[in-house]
């Protein structure tokens, strides 16, 4: 079975991350990869690749938007999957075959995003604790209110924010220049990383908080790192973490203030077999239980 995945692939980003461990999980089936390189202008190329395969899958997402259009969908045959990884035109969704989604929505096949399955070693917390926090450096991502939780809790940092194409390390020097001025102890890695070496990263932090507040594109790979280091986990009320909000492994708050009594006073969950019931292994799995419908 040829399988065409148009995706971001081989860039820094989470959504080919993501496509990555799909297509890592999934040695059975014949990858087409369409990267950014091959899609052309407003995906003209993407139908002409697509039909010398059996099935298209297309990662929706942010860089999708403005440019796909239902027409390209249809254009790539009746055998195409889409996945909703951000808000976008209904009828560009509405023109494949399937539809999925991270989150339940109607006529939406629900396949959830997926846990890296990493390997635990003996990694204890430093002392004094600190705070973790992961994820590309966009604003509303966290970073900052992390700074704020620290300091109210006159405990240390352990940020992963990687470099990216599309964003500015000016949050990331920002942040550490704050920490300096107010002698939070601050661990900052910048580089981009595999997955297990963000989790490792994590799992030396007492508590992992991505509390977001900006809307964004859409299901967050980062906060999956911080459920895979088998600490307690820390949420805003945000889109992004709908899907994870219901399986009872993440404490949801509504503000810094919040998140700061939460640790101080509550006995927080810890997110045991959560990467062994969503990892990546049963998420491929999913999809390809697609190509097949869709291939016979």
């Amino acid at each position: 079975m040829r399988v065409a995945l148009v995706t971001t692939w081989h860039e820094r980003c989470g959504l080919a991350a993501y496509s990555e461990n799909i297509v890592k999980h999934l040695p059975q089936v014949d990858w087409r990869i369409i990267g950014r390189e091959e899609w052309g202008d407003n995906f003209s190329n993407v139908p002409l690749i697509a039909q010398t395969c059996d099935i298209t899958h297309v990662m929706h997402q942010g860089g999708l938007m403005g440019s796909m259009s239902a027409e390209v969908v249809r254009a790539c045959g009746p055998r195409t999957i889409i996945t909703r990884q951000c808000v976008g035109d209904e009828a560009v969704f509405e023109a494949a075959a399937i539809r999925t989604a991270h989150v339940e929505i109607p006529g939406y096949r629900f396949i959830p995003h997926g846990i890296p399955v990493v390997e635990l070693v003996d990694i204890r917390p430093l002392i004094p604790p600190r705070i973790g926090c992961a994820g590309i450096p966009f604003d509303g991502k966290g970073h900052w209110e992390a700074v704020q939780i620290a300091e109210k809790l006159g405990w240390g940092l352990n940020l992963v924010m990687p470099e990216n194409p599309h964003t500015s390390q000016a949050l990331a020097l920002y942040i550490r220049d704050q920490c300096r001025s107010k002698k939070i102890p601050l661990t900052l890695e910048t580089r981009w990383l595999e997955e297990d070496q963000v989790v490792r990263i994590l799992q030396r932090s007492a508590v992992n908080v991505f509390f977001y507040t900006r809307w964004a594109n859409g299901i967050s790979g980062a906060v999956r790192m911080g459920l895979a280091a088998g600490r307690p986990v820390v949420v805003s009320r945000h889109n992004q973490f709908q899907d994870i909000i219901p399986s009872g492994c993440v404490t949801v708050a509504n503000s810094v203030d919040e998140v700061a009594d939460l640790i101080l006073n509550a006995v927080l969950p810890y997110p045991n077999n959560l990467a062994e019931a969503w990892g990546y292994d049963k998420t491929a799995a999913m999809y390809y239980g697609l190509y097949c419908e869709l291939y016979h």
